[in-house]
């Protein structure tokens, strides 16, 4: 099974996800990236944080990004 990296951009600035996950297919580590994204949107609405662009990129294991879903506010993620 192929493994997906799921970096958070944030103001400028990139977490790296170090771990990663292995998933079957670039379908499910898009749904990954979406389930992501809507969790960060939720935090940030909570927490009153969240102004700046956000994003979740999708990483392969050679370091090429596959796509990216941005993070919207009231828990919204889409590509």
């Amino acid at each position: 099974m192929p493994r997906y990296f799921f970096h958070i951009l944030s103001g400028g600035m990139t977490v790296e996800d170090e771990e990663g996950m292995d998933l079957p297919d670039m379908a499910a580590a898009r749904q990954e990236a979406v389930a992501s994204a809507r969790d960060l949107a939720l935090s940030a609405d909570k927490d009153g944080f969240g102004k700046e662009t956000r994003s979740v990129q999708i990483i392969d294991a050679a370091g090429a990004v596959l796509g990216s879903v941005p993070v919207l506010g009231s828990g919204q993620g889409h590509l």
